[in-house]
């Protein structure tokens, strides 16, 4: 259920405004940040910077959780936040994954990666939309959230056995 089937705003036109004002904090937001973590992803230890991302995002995911109020400042600071810190991640990996790639497989590479990105967009789209619609507004923040530790993890264990080394 919505936040305006249940009531918590007064209509869709409100809810609009609220996503609208989200978007536009957001687009600022990223124009300052994008290009100063570029710059960082370059200079940082992969095996860091991408586990702290997804760090970063569940608990920004799992923390929609609390909000009964899209409206309030705490909702907006979230939205932003999970808005800064996925691309954060995007370009975190993706700079890993440039990093030192063949440059005869690399448009082959990120033409795959963009593929099997898009069928995990959509993925999302309908697993996200039946939580939303079942469970609660939360609930796909969860599932994202959810995957971020489980990939989190994978990724400490890989880390902690020795398995991914820094090779720049």
């Amino acid at each position: 259920m919505s936040f305006v089937e249940s009531g918590v705003l007064e209509s869709k036109q409100e809810s609009e405004a609220i996503y609208m004002r989200v978007m536009a904090i957001s687009m600022v937001a990223l124009a300052l940040v994008g290009p100063i973590f570029g710059y960082i992803s370059d200079k940082t230890d992969s095996r860091v910077l991408i586990p702290l991302s997804f760090l970063l995002r569940a608990i920004c995911a799992i923390s929609f959780r609390f909000i009964d109020n899209p409206a309030e400042w705490p909702a907006m600071v979230l939205c932003v936040a999970i808005s800064v810190i996925s691309t954060i991640q995007f370009i975190s990996v993706e700079v890993l994954f440039l990093r030192n790639m063949k440059s005869h497989i690399r448009g082959t590479l990120v033409g795959m990666s963009n593929f099997f990105g898009s069928v995990g967009l959509t993925v999302f789209v309908l697993v996200g939309g039946k939580l939303f619609d079942n469970i609660a507004p939360w609930a796909p923040f969860w599932y994202v959230g959810l995957i971020d530790v489980l990939i989190l993890i994978f990724s400490m264990v890989f880390i902690g056995l020795g398995l991914l080394s820094r090779t720049d």
